[in-house]
């Protein structure tokens, strides 16, 4: 940079910078030492100062980032001298001809292409690790949706299988519940049936029991004519008997009697012939 000569306003602190609050947005240590060192001054940051004066603009950080201007921290001296207020709230403010600011203007706008390079760089490189970073995201991503296709193809199979699987029992179950109803319906027809069969023994078990108690009556009943016509039999017999012991008994007594008139029988006589009674019956 081709120094020119040093203007001599401000008349006040000719060898220092005073910047203000506004200013700190866009004036970092890089760019002061590189001004320092271009144009042989000191920097001294202005305390009092609170936010952009309004005869350069109403400057703050926000707009310098959106719009860079260095003549709004830097005015030059026609627009201090020019100014509403005059030029009191400049004194301290570092001021340039119009040659020097264009100079500065340009080494500025040289070093903004400088720093908009390096970071446009920056930004280049950062955007490329972003990408290989994005692309190794991506690679993940993709073997992830590949795996959780896979698993939601399994999950849908396993599903499908459940389904089939559901539907089999349904079917078993309805199946099972129609062999419930034949069986209940056979085992009605079977107890029917159980007790028409039991029935009927029963009716022949009772026809053989009353034709067997018949038979028995029967016989019982003639066993018992049988008897009574034997004691019947026997009866007559003994009264026949009885008959003649009576007839032998008053034949005896006939005798007796005679042979007792006559004298002739003894007591033994008498004896031996009551035995030999007692032994005929």
């Amino acid at each position: 940079m081709n120094k020119s000569p040093k203007p001599t306003w401000p008349e006040s602190l000719p060898s220092d910078i005073i910047y203000g609050a506004s200013s700190i947005g866009s004036i970092n240590s890089k760019f002061l030492a590189s001004f320092w060192a271009a144009a042989g001054k000191k920097s001294l940051q202005h305390f009092n100062s609170e936010g952009s004066d309004p005869e350069w603009g109403c400057w703050n950080a926000r707009e310098e980032l959106k719009n860079p201007s260095v003549r709004i921290i830097f005015p030059t001296i026609e627009r201090v001298k020019s100014a509403y207020n005059g030029i009191l709230p400049s004194r301290h403010v570092l001021c340039f001809s119009e040659a020097d600011s264009f100079e500065w203007e340009k080494k500025l706008q040289e070093g903004e292409e400088r720093l908009a390079k390096g970071q446009r760089i920056l930004n280049e490189k950062e955007q490329r690790a972003n990408e290989n970073d994005l692309e190794e995201a991506q690679r993940n991503i993709d073997a992830t949706n590949v795996i959780l296709r896979s698993k939601e193809d399994e999950v849908t199979v396993r599903l499908a299988n459940i389904t089939l699987k559901e539907k089999e029992c349904d079917t078993i179950r309805m199946n099972i519940d129609l062999k419930e109803k034949e069986l209940s319906s056979w085992k009605e027809k079977l107890n029917t049936r159980e007790k028409i069969e039991i029935q009927k023994l029963l009716d022949v078990k009772k026809q053989e029991l009353e034709v067997e108690l018949d038979e028995k009556r029967k016989a019982i009943e003639e066993g018992l004519q049988n008897r009574l016509f034997e004691v019947e039999n026997k009866e007559a017999q003994i009264n026949h008997t009885e008959e003649k012991v009576a007839k032998r008994e008053q034949a005896l007594e006939k005798k007796a009697g005679n042979i007792l008139k006559k004298g002739k029988i003894t007591n033994a006589a008498t004896e031996h012939l009551a035995n030999a009674i007692v032994f005929q019956f």
